[in-house]
Parts: C-alpha cells; structure tokens; sequence
C-alpha cells in the first residue's frame, strides 16, 4: 500500500504492548501513535484469551480507530452471531468474550 502507514500485530502482541505502555506511563503516546496509522491488522484474534485489563484497552483502540482507521482482524474461531456468543458466553460489557472469567 503505496503511501499508507500500516501496522502489524498480532492480538496477543498488541495487548502486551498496551499494558506494557500503560505501566510506563507512555499509553496515551502509543496510542496517539496507532491513531496515525491507516489500517492496523490484528491476527489470530481471540486466539488467546485476554486479561479485563487487556480487553478494554483493546477496546480503546477499536473505539479510537472508529471512522478513522481501517481495522483487519484475523481470527480461526468459527463465526456466530454476536447476539448468540453474548448469551452463551453471558456477556454484559463490551468485549467481556475475550477476557478471562478469572475474577
């Protein structure tokens, strides 16, 4: 892509890299960073499941990347409606599927 800025990551590598960011207090300048990008790419998504920590500070680059950043995720998890996942999986906040149900 030809004069477009793109990153690489895959879900687990972001999550890390966030936390990471927020315990040296530079979150909100990695943040910045990725809002610069034109499509970030998130591969093997949902592989792993992520701490509540991590799911909402995924979250927070998906709502900072709405409308203008374009997002690829790659996942090998086999697809169901949202609303179908959200009753299985007991869901009553954003993401809460990917975080563990460790308390």
């Amino acid at each position: 892509m030809q004069g477009k800025r793109v990153r690489f990551f895959s879900g687990t590598a972001l999550v890390t890299q966030l936390l990471e960011a927020r315990e040296d207090r530079q979150l909100e300048r990695f943040l910045k960073r990725l809002e610069k990008q034109h499509l970030i790419i998130l591969d093997e998504f949902g592989y792993v499941p992520f701490s509540k920590a991590g799911a909402e500070l995924l979250f927070e680059v998906v709502s900072r990347a709405y409308e203008r950043t374009s997002l690829i995720l790659t996942t090998n998890l086999p697809f169901k409606p949202r609303a179908v996942q959200s009753r299985e999986l007991g869901a009553r906040e954003p993401w809460s599927s990917l975080a563990n149900n460790a308390a």
